[in-house]
């Protein structure tokens, strides 16, 4: 009986140690690298890579023109090397995505229906690639938690540079798309569109039709028929975008509702047009932080024309908190209640001594700044010696008029001579606006 259990003892163990084994192998099976190029590589083909490819696998795909039609069909990476082109000859998609966890990296897509498509799949990810001709640039149907950053659309896509149809949860960061129609969402929400830049076509930059709960912020919408257009969407939150030089409207918003729009620089001739939609909200409260254009508190939209004379740009704002004292009717049914004003961050500058001056002790010197802005009515004046207070020159004196200040400086006729001096002026109400001599200024002894 003893040496039965011995016997089953050593042969567990040594079936523990095959298993463990097995799993070391099969773990750097899956992680095998696979080459592609034109000549001398594993693959000439990228297609016949991906079939001969295991589950997380690294594909890396060097330089030149593959006239193909890809299907990745596996969890695999695609990494380009030198930027190599999948040309499908106007027939059929050029990349296609049918598995789930792909990562695909430094392609040109060029010449298919899409450039890159995927269909009811999901946590892939697709950066810094292009794609040039053909009607859709990166197209999305039905998908969910991808992730698309990085990427470029060319003019030469002839319809929609991106489009999400029923897709949810994805997320585009920092693409630049030149289309017609530039991000498009139809029938799509939760999706989050954060520094995407869209434009220059006949069509919108970013359009959403009959989509909801979308986040779009920081992205930019210029030189296309419409910079954003909602078109029976609601719930979307719009924030941060710049919105500018289009050439009908900013904003168009068609039987559309319930949708945040706050802190975005409009600049069109036209900025917004509405048909048949109900009420959004144009402002946030006024709380602090710095808004678009530089002000000091967030609230409404920065609302200007390219002539210079838009509501923003010529609003009153008395205590220049950065908002208009008066409200922006855009219809009746949206309005923005706290418009932001046209903000010029207060600043002081020291002028002198700033350059090595030499100033005797016992004389009368004069202390020089300009200042813009609004940093308040006194300032306060230091000297510095050694990058260290020596003493408060004067407590509280008026900041000046149009720009510049001045306060004649009796220098003490005790002070310690030395070479290593500094001018320090800060505004009394608001210690962020100060400003210190470049260089040191010299106190001598008469």
């Amino acid at each position: 009986m003893v040496e039965n259990n011995a016997y089953i003892r050593h042969a567990l163990g040594i079936a523990v140690r095959i298993t463990i084994l097995g799993l070391l192998f099969a773990g750097s099976a899956g992680a095998a690298t696979i080459t592609v190029c034109k000549s001398g590589c594993a693959y000439s083909s990228i297609q016949d890579a991906i079939n001969a490819s295991n589950t997380a696998d690294t594909i890396l795909v060097y330089s030149g023109t593959y006239f193909e039609n890809v299907n990745v069909t596996k969890q695999l990476t695609l990494r380009g090397i030198g930027n190599p082109v999948v040309d499908a000859g106007y027939s059929g998609d050029a990349i296609t995505l049918s598995a789930n966890g792909i990562k695909l990296e430094g392609f040109t897509a060029n010449a298919g229906i899409s450039g890159i498509y995927s269909s009811y799949f999901s946590h892939n990810t697709l950066s810094n690639n292009t794609v040039r001709g053909g009607d859709y640039g990166f197209n999305l149907i039905s998908s969910s938690n991808n992730t698309l950053s990085h990427n470029t659309v060319h003019s030469s896509v002839a319809f929609v540079a991106i489009r999400l149809n029923n897709c949810s949860n994805n997320t585009l960061i920092a693409n630049v798309v030149r289309s017609d129609n530039g991000i498009f969402l139809i029938y799509s929400i939760n999706n989050i569109l954060i520094g995407n830049t869209a434009g220059g076509g006949m069509g919108a930059g970013i359009a959403l039709r009959s989509s909801s709960n979308n986040t779009l912020n920081s992205n930019t919408a210029t030189a296309s028929l419409s910079g954003i257009y909602l078109y029976s969407s609601s719930n979307n939150t719009l924030n941060g975008n710049n919105i500018s030089k289009n050439h009908d409207g900013g904003i168009y918003l068609y039987s559309s509702s319930n949708n945040k729009i706050y802190n975005n620089l409009f600049n069109n001739t036209n900025n917004f047009y509405f048909y048949d939609s109900n009420i959004n909200t144009w402002n946030t409260t006024k709380i602090s932080g710095i808004n678009i254009i530089g002000g000091p508190y967030l609230g409404g939209n920065f609302w200007a024309n390219p002539g210079g004379t838009g509501f923003s740009q010529t609003c009153s704002d008395v205590d220049t908190d950065g908002i208009c004292d008066s409200i922006y009717l855009l219809e009746s049914n949206n309005i923005d209640f706290l418009p932001l004003a046209k903000f010029t961050a207060a600043e002081i500058k020291v002028v002198s001594p700033n350059r090595g001056e030499a100033w005797p002790r016992g004389t009368k010197q004069t202390i020089r700044w300009t200042y813009s802005g609004t940093p308040g009515s006194n300032v306060r004046i230091e000297l510095l010696k050694g990058g260290v207070l020596n003493r408060i020159i004067n407590s509280s004196v008026p900041v000046g008029s149009s720009g510049s200040g001045s306060y004649n400086w009796l220098i003490n006729p005790t002070q310690t001579p030395g070479t290593d001096y500094k001018v320090r002026i800060t505004s009394t109400t608001n210690a962020a606006y100060t400003d210190t001599s470049n260089n040191n200024f010299n106190i001598n002894a008469p």
